[in-house]
């Protein structure tokens, strides 16, 4: 299809993509020149401090200034890059992790809080060798391997690396009625494998289990009490057959003390569907706390 082929702004244009390209690489070239020149001459320096004012091309305020142009033309939209799990700094320092769903681990999750303990809950035995040699030989914790859920028994978990899931895909995922290798695993509760004596406050748990996360909550509930901090991957859609409504997720913390304090990853596909979202919950004490300091 070609690139000027879509209705729009720039719909009128009807030019090679070849032509646009050389342009937008003449344009670069240039623009780069301006910023070398920027950078080397005391006169450039003295006189226009501002690095936003392109000297060498005056209608192009900057080489960052092109570039975004450049890509709005074509259609995309530059955005500064947040780093991952980024509202988690607004949490005080958390003294336990329990990681459920870890897959190879959640290290930006990790370096937040990097004095805490870790308890991983994993019941893909493909993750384990990695996560007690690259995980746990860096960091003090230990390793849980079963999966979890809301009752103690087994199930099959469809392997799909670390988008393996206990449920089946529903249709609005890639993965609908595509035949994925299963291997049995052992379920537990999470407050049958976890003891509350060990979790050193403040704890955080994390969850994240391919659409089975309401079922792994509804096995914590004995451990809740000492929790202080959730942060689970909610579907947003149906991504997977007997799976929860995200307002399920939601009313059953609320009913137990918990709000939603942040949403700390949410994108888009390539449709500008969005799937899922990474929620933090805190407890209703603390997040009145936090906004009256606000």
């Amino acid at each position: 299809m070609p690139l000027t082929s879509t209705p729009g702004r720039f719909s009128s244009v009807h030019r090679p993509a070849r032509e646009m390209l050389r342009e937008c690489r003449c344009g670069f070239r240039l623009a780069i020149r301006a910023e070398r020149f920027r950078a080397t001459s005391p006169i450039a320096q003295e006189s226009y401090p501002n690095p936003r004012i392109n000297l060498a091309l005056p209608e192009m305020k900057s080489l960052h200034w092109f570039i975004k142009k450049s890509f709005s033309v074509l259609g995309f939209s530059i955005r500064r890059k947040v780093p991952a799990l980024a509202g988690l700094k607004l949490l005080p320092k958390v003294e336990t992790i329990i990681d459920v769903g870890v897959a190879y681990g959640t290290p930006d999750l990790y370096a937040y809080f990097p004095d805490a303990e870790l308890i991983l809950v994993e019941g893909n035995a493909e993750f384990h060798s990695y996560l007690e040699s690259q995980v746990l030989g860096r960091r003090k914790g230990r390793l849980v391997k079963f999966a979890v859920g809301s009752s103690s028994g087994s199930g099959y978990l469809q392997l799909n690396g670390p988008g393996s899931s206990l449920l089946t895909a529903s249709k609005m995922t890639g993965l609908y009625n595509k035949k994925l290798e299963t291997v049995e695993v052992q379920i537990r509760r999470l407050d049958q494998l976890v003891s509350a004596d060990e979790l050193k406050h403040p704890t955080l748990l994390k969850i994240d289990t391919e659409g089975f996360e309401l079922e792994v909550l509804k096995g914590s509930e004995a451990l809740l009490s000492k929790i202080d901090f959730i942060v689970a991957e909610v579907s947003l859609i149906k991504r997977f057959q007997k799976s929860y409504q995200p307002s399920e997720i939601i009313n059953w913390l609320q009913e137990r003390g918990f709000e939603i304090f942040q949403i700390i990853d949410c994108f888009p596909d390539s449709k500008g569907i969005f799937r899922y979202a990474d929620f933090v919950f805190a407890r209703r004490e603390f997040i009145d706390s936090f906004n009256a300091t606000v």
